[in-house]
Formats: C-alpha cells, structure tokens, sequence
C-alpha cells in the first residue's frame, strides 16, 4: 500500500510491520527472494529475484504503483496476459483468452475483479462489481486537463533522468497528476 504516511505490505494474506525504514525482515514470494529499499520519503520498492537474473521490481510513488521487469526473457513471461495486454505483442486480450478488443474501456471493465473471485486487494475502495466504473464524458475530461497548472516544459525537466523510452510516460504522468515527484517512479 503506498503512501507518504503510512507504508504496508501483506504477503499471502498476512500483513508485514509498517514500512518505516529500510529494516524489513527477508522473506520470499513462490521461493524467490525478496528486497525491500526505501528510495525516499515518498518513494519505496520491493524487488523480486527470479531465475536467469531477472527481477520484478513494484515501486511505489506516493500512492501510485508501477511495476517493471527487469533482464526479462521471453520464455519466461511469453504467455502473460492481463490489463497491461499480452506480453508478446500487446493485444488487448480478454479474460476468455480468445476475444481481442480494440476500446481500451471495454478492455477494462472485461478485466473487473468480480464478486464471484477472491478478492484482489485488503481494502475495499471505489466501485466493485457488479457496479461498474463510470468514465469520465469528454466535457470533464477537457475541462480538467485545461485546468492544469503543470506545464511541458517543468514536467520535461523533471523527468529528464527518466530512461529514453519511458520519458513521455513520465512527462504524462507528472503533468496529470502535477505532482513533480511522479518522476520518480521513471
């Protein structure tokens, strides 16, 4: 759970000590080895060693995640599928494993936990199905992006230590969120 106050995590279920400094005891997830580091008061990371020197890291940036791979092999992951796509080639692939969809909200909403499966989080927050999301109309959505106080040019300098291929990501996620610390996650 991310957070500038409060730092948790739960690993099958039960809950680790608060996250508030480095000091986490080791454990594993499927035999693999875990570290946790914190990276500043607003930012924390768990890293997941795996076979062949490849690592998931989950990273935490005030209460944004974002999850990488890192040395990834093909092999490894070429049958991953999920709200992020296909691993192989991004298809927009539904849960039933056949139908590809083409509108990212339609894609979305076919990926909803539903009441019938175990739930995904320890906290209930937002909507839960059967009720779904309800999207913003196009009316609020240029409304709140014409009432942005972040301009290119200081979300550009903020990611400028962002990798080559995440650096528009970056410069997305700062100026949505006008938050410069988003940087941090790239």
């Amino acid at each position: 759970m991310g957070g500038v106050e409060e730092k948790r995590y739960w690993v099958n279920g039960k809950t680790g000590p608060t996250l508030v400094d480095s000091h986490v005891q080791p454990f594993t997830i499927g035999g693999h080895a875990v570290r946790f580091r914190v990276l500043s008061e607003s930012q924390f990371q768990f890293k997941i060693f795996l076979e062949n020197k490849q690592n998931i890291v989950l990273r935490s940036v005030k209460q944004f995640m974002k999850v990488d791979l890192q040395n990834h092999l093909d092999d490894t992951f070429k049958n991953s599928r999920g709200l992020l796509g296909t691993y192989e080639d991004g298809l927009m692939l539904a849960r039933d494993a056949e139908t590809v969809f083409e509108d990212p909200i339609a894609f979305g909403k076919n990926w909803q936990v539903q009441p019938d499966e175990p739930m995904l989080f320890h906290n209930v927050d937002g909507v839960q199905a059967p009720e779904q999301c309800q999207m913003p109309d196009a009316a609020q959505s240029s409304r709140r992006l014409g009432e942005m106080t972040m301009t290119r040019a200081r979300a550009m300098k903020a990611c400028r230590g962002a990798d080559t291929s995440d650096k528009e990501n970056c410069i997305s996620d700062v100026m949505a969120t006008g938050d410069v610390d988003m940087a941090g996650a790239y």
